[in-house]
């Protein structure tokens, strides 16, 4: 069966090394969480176990015996035989999910609006000055339109924005936003204060292409902000 598994930028999966293309085969009894090759059934589940601005991720083939949870607190099965079948870009996973995922809410008309509040969500506008939202953890905001806006205020959630002089806010913990040139990035840290947590900082910049790339999540580290090429660079 098909499915999905993020990684590592370097391809392993907790140590273990992974190459696209290739076909693994675990010898012995496979056990969520504890043995075999694991993988997601639903595309924006990986961002719960790879956040999207340090992994990578990739289609999957899952055969052998494959045993999937049976509670609706985990979102992963595991197989014993598993094919790296290919590397899919965040855009993809998205495009996946508003085929798949119920919780999805799409629109392609200007002045349009697409709004979620479930997990694992995705809203998404191709339209022009158009708003999607997503408020559940782990999912995604999209827009292309230009003068647009996508927000997220979910813990591990994504934000994007690839129109002129589009917004991409990422408000929860945790939380990465993207955009093409001349977008806005809004993004917000979080620190645990007794035992809570709590947002610290918020900060707005514009993506010029030098000091924050087009098309490369950031996030807030100590008041910097990371990016996904650059994670131990903060950039000043």
């Amino acid at each position: 069966m098909e499915g999905f598994k993020g990684f590592e930028r370097d391809l392993t999966c907790l140590g273990y090394q992974y190459t696209i293309g290739e076909k693994y085969v675990y010898r012995g009894e496979i056990e969520l969480c504890q043995s075999g090759f694991h993988f997601c059934t639903h595309p924006l589940n990986v961002f719960e176990f790879y956040p999207p601005c340090t992994s990578r991720y990739a289609v999957v083939d899952a055969g052998g015996e494959i045993v999937h949870s049976d509670t609706s607190d985990t979102t992963k099965s595991v197989c014993s035989e598993l094919t790296i079948t290919r590397e899919v870009s965040i855009a993809e996973l998205v495009h996946r999910a508003v085929q798949l995922c119920e919780n999805t809410e799409s629109n392609t008309g200007n002045f349009s609006a697409a709004t979620n509040t479930g997990r694992y969500s995705v809203a998404t506008n191709t339209g022009d000055f158009s708003v999607a939202t997503n408020t559940g953890d782990y999912s995604v905001a999209t827009n292309t339109g230009v003068y647009s806006v996508a927000t997220n205020t979910g813990v591990y959630s994504a934000a994007t924005a690839a129109g002129e002089g589009g917004c991409a806010v990422a408000l929860g913990a945790n939380g990465r936003a993207r955009g093409a040139i001349g977008c806005w990035l809004t993004v917000a840290e979080w620190k645990s204060i007794n035992d809570k947590m709590t947002r610290i900082d918020v900060q707005i910049v514009q993506v010029d292409g030098e000091r924050i790339l087009e098309n490369t999540f950031y996030r807030l580290v100590n008041g910097k902000w990371v990016s996904e090429e650059k994670e131990d660079m903060p950039c000043d």
